[in-house]
Parts: structure tokens; sequence; C-alpha cells
């Protein structure tokens, strides 16, 4: 709130204790709106409710500077603190969605999320899509694997957006001769594992297409439609110039992953570019030279499909090779018993790092750690196979299901880590 200099605040009546615990640190904040949802009293002096709106909506008195801030959306904050990306009013990305949403949707749809709206996925593709299609939204209050079907069945819903782990968290829930019974003409994922992608069509009796696209990532968007193998979210539009580097800015072979990097153009305030709120610093690092770096780590095929390998930040050096957080990730969750799986690096007794394996299991199974070593040994490189694996209950999360990989990466090696070649708990 402080950062984003809010002085309005709209709120359900639900949350009105919360600002009422911190309203003395609010710097800017001069109004609260509350939507009342029963009898109870709400302090006067913290609700200064809006005048009914005297203007004609057609032709409103007053215009808009198209260099003034519409839109501030906070990243996810899963290895840092959140950086409010700004939208401003020559740059915002709506008539781009309306194309989208006109591809994609019907009015006749019934659309579903179980995301915050303050995420981008939520509020872009699934809500302003349906504004723009004139279909209906179902919104979730948060997400829950053993019930979310019933919802998706409940509700009617024809479509439904996917992030991160939710396919093979949903893929772990027991099987139900309902599983195929549903009214879903697609689902959209993002990053959803190769090799869960016809499985899950065949369980739940859905198509699945894949959609890249960030909040911070200059308004570009890929699809694959079908129209891309398995596995790849396709090819940026024909006029999208961009590059596959490595650290050094060398433009990478196929088959090698790469930074995708996406070019602006113009001079200041140039299109594409991406700009942090109160830090020049973050933008200048992320829109550089005319180029904007996603983070994203791809490869390309001989054919030019791109595929999702990590993030350039979750990138490990082991051994003087690079290892994909991600892809250690994927091949450890492929295991029945495995729920979630966060891999990231921890010191070594030598000059570069360990890896290590923080994993959560699937509600009342579990498995040894040398078993779960000897299961991914096969699929992974020596050098990438996890030193250290520990065992959670449960991950600490941001709102949006990410794995606050920070949080746990500073706790490091705690008593009960398994040690793979000492091959002894810690």
């Amino acid at each position: 709130m402080n950062h984003c200099e809010a002085q309005y605040l709209v709120i359900d009546e639900m949350y009105l204790d919360v600002v009422l615990k911190i309203k003395d640190r609010l710097e800017k904040l001069r109004t609260v709106i509350v939507n009342p949802s029963s009898m109870s009293q709400i302090p006067v002096n913290m609700i200064n409710l809006l005048e009914a709106y005297k203007e004609s909506p057609l032709k409103p008195a007053n215009g808009y500077d198209k260099d003034g801030i519409c839109l501030i959306t906070y990243t996810s904050g899963t290895t840092g603190l959140p950086k409010g990306v700004v939208y401003r009013y020559r740059n915002i990305p709506i008539k781009l969605l309306s194309l989208v949403a006109h591809l994609l949707y019907r009015e006749s749809d019934i659309l579903y999320t179980a995301m915050k709206l303050f995420h981008g996925n939520a509020l872009f593709v699934t809500f302003t899509c349906g504004l723009h299609t004139g279909a209906r939204v179902v919104l979730a209050r948060s997400f829950s694997a053993s019930s979310f079907w019933s919802d998706i069945r409940k509700h009617n819903i024809t479509s439904f957006n996917t992030i991160g782990a939710m396919i093979p968290i949903l893929m772990k829930q027991p099987e139900s001769p309902l599983d195929r019974k549903n009214n879903v003409r697609f689902v959209l994922s993002a990053a959803c594992p190769t090799d869960l992608w016809r499985k899950f069509e065949k369980r739940y009796n859905v198509t699945l297409n894949e959609a890249y696209g960030a909040v911070d990532g200059g308004g570009k968007i890929i699809l694959n439609l079908g129209t891309a193998p398995v596995g790849s979210i396709g090819k940026p539009p024909m006029k999208v110039k961009y590059r596959l580097v490595d650290t050094c800015m060398n433009d990478v072979p196929d088959g090698t992953p790469g930074e995708l990097v996406f070019a602006t153009t113009g001079g200041k305030g140039r299109k594409g570019a991406v700009e942090y709120f109160k830090n020049e610093e973050a933008s200048q690092e992320k829109s550089d030279s005319g180029l904007v770096f996603t983070g994203d780590l791809m490869k390309r095929d001989r054919k030019g499909y791109l595929y999702f390998v990590g993030r350039n930040t979750e990138s490990m050096r082991i051994k003087g090779e690079n290892v994909s957080a991600f892809q250690v990730e994927q091949i450890i969750q492929k295991h029945p018993a495995v729920l979630e799986a966060a891999v990231y690096a921890v010191p070594s007794e030598l000059a570069e790092d360990e890896i290590m394996a923080s994993i959560a299991f699937v509600e009342g199974q579990s498995i040894k750690e040398k078993d779960l070593t000897d299961f991914i040994r096969d699929d992974l490189p020596k050098f990438a196979v996890p030193r250290y694996i520990r065992v959670v209950k449960e991950f600490p999360k941001t709102e949006t299901f990410r794995i606050k990989k920070k949080e746990i990466e500073e706790q490091g090696i705690v008593t009960g880590t398994y040690d793979t070649i000492a091959d002894c708990y810690i």
C-alpha cells in the first residue's frame, strides 16, 4: 500500500479488521470504501462513501494523460521482494487482450479461476478476457485440489487456466469415475510438464493449450493452440523480434538453453520496455540496450518452436555444469508419492555449490530418500542429482501458489536432511 502510494482502498467488510490493525502505518491512504456484507456496524471514521457519479459516463468532463499510470501490478516475489510493474495508458495491453479473448473465448463460455485477482493470469487472461467477450466468470476463494473438479462441474465451467504446479497436483489426486464428466472446452496452461500433457487431457477429457506471458514481459504473448508440438509454448508472432542468448549475450544454437530476450522499439518510453515503480535500477536491468530480459530460459528446436527450461535465477552451477532447478523438480515430481518439490543450491565444501531438494509427499504416501534418488538417477545426469534431500510437511507459498524458495534456501541444510553421498541423516 505504501509503496504504490495508494490513496483509496476498496474492500469487502470481511477484511476491514485487517485494515484497522495497520491503519496507522498506511502513509497515503485517505479513503476506505467498504462493501458491507452484514448488518454489523462499520466504524464511520474509516469510511468515505463516493458521491453518485453526476457526469455522463459516455462523455466525461476529464480526459486522461496517455503517459499517466493506469495500473501497477506486482510480481510474485518468490526470490525477493515483489516489484511493482507499471502500465501506462499508452502501453496497457487491453487491445491485445481483446484479440486474444475473441480468439479463445465465446460469449457463452463460463470461465473459472482459483487465483487472486491481483495476479496477472486471473486479472488479464480470465477476468479482462471475460469482459471483452461477455463471458461469465466464476471466482474461487482459493485453489483446492480436492474440490477443484467439483467446482468445475457445479458451475458448468467451459474453460480455466493453470499455472506452475497445479497440473501435477491435480494429477496426484485419487482417480474418480467423474474425472471425465465436465463441460470444459479447453484448458489454458503455463509450464505444463511435457510428460503430463497428454495424460492430463486423457484423464479429464479436455484439450490443453499452452500460453506464455508475464506481467513484466513487455506485453509479449506466445500461444500453442495445438499449433506446436506437445511441451512447446509455440513460436512468437511473426513481427516479434527475439533472441535466445547466453550470459555473454551470444546467440545460442538450437537445442541449447538461452535466456529469452525481446526487442523494444522507439526511444524514451519505448514500446515493449518494462518499468518498475520507484525502482530505476531494476527497470534499467530489465530493459537494457533495446532489449527486455525475461529471465526465462528457453530451447528452440530446428523448426523454431520454443520450450521452457526454467528461470535463469534458478540455474545452478554444479561441477562446471549449468543445472536447471525447474527440470530437476519436474523429474522428482514424476514419482507418484511426491506432491511438490523445490530444488536449489546450498554451499559446498568445494568452490561451487551442491544441489538440495525439499519435497512434500502426497497425503498418506511417502518414500525413502535413497529410493527417491534411485528413481530419478536414470533421468538426470550424475552432476544434477541432488546431494541433499529434505522432507517437509508443506511449503511456504505466495498467494499465487508459488513456493517461496528464498525462505527455504535461507534455512540451508537443517537437522534431518538426508545426505545421499554419506548415506545418512544430518
